[in-house]
């Protein structure tokens, strides 16, 4: 019986060691899983860390931009007031400029008058050879003027015969 005893107890240390390997084998099997589950999981947090970190960045990058884009806003309407305030006094000063230089050409055509009347009064010695100067002018102007008006005579007449040399040789008038 002590044998049998012993047999049995052989047997179901046997069988307590057989399921002690069985379980330390699962028990490793398992280990490895949880540091696997473990490194994921670590791998997981770190990417959610991750974009946590991106989505702040992300958002204050954007907080910056709106930032910009605001200061870029209050400057275009500061401008503008500017623009505004400007405009009215850039049209008076171009009013004033086309009057100023209107004014300045009248004086210059009025000072050059002036100087040409002065230097034909320094050009002749009296008032009778300064007439007769232009009475000389004059006559000359009036000579090229009849040339043009004979010319023009000549060439109406030209023009004349031409068209009637057209009218009898093309039209039998």
């Amino acid at each position: 019986m002590f044998a049998c005893c012993v047999q049995e107890a052989e047997e179901s240390a046997l069988k307590v060691t057989q399921n002690l390997e069985t379980h330390k084998e699962e028990k490793i099997r398992v280990e490895d899983q949880r540091q696997d589950y473990v490194k994921e999981k670590a791998r997981l947090e770190l990417k959610v860390k991750d974009l946590q970190d991106n989505d702040r960045s992300s958002k204050s990058e954007e907080q910056a931009i709106r930032r910009q884009l605001a200061d870029l806003e209050k400057e275009i309407n500061q401008k503008q007031a500017e623009l505004q305030d400007v405009t009215p006094k850039y049209t008076q000063k171009l009013k004033e400029e086309s009057e100023l230089n209107t004014r300045l050409k009248a004086l210059t055509e009025r000072r050059d008058a002036l100087f040409s009347k002065q230097g034909l009064n320094t050009r002749f010695k009296s008032a009778a050879e300064r007439d007769a100067h232009i009475t000389k002018e004059l006559a000359s102007i009036k000579k090229t003027t009849d040339d043009y008006v004979t010319q023009a005579s000549i060439y109406l007449s030209l023009l004349l015969s031409f068209l009637d040399a057209f009218f009898v040789l093309f039209l039998g008038l």
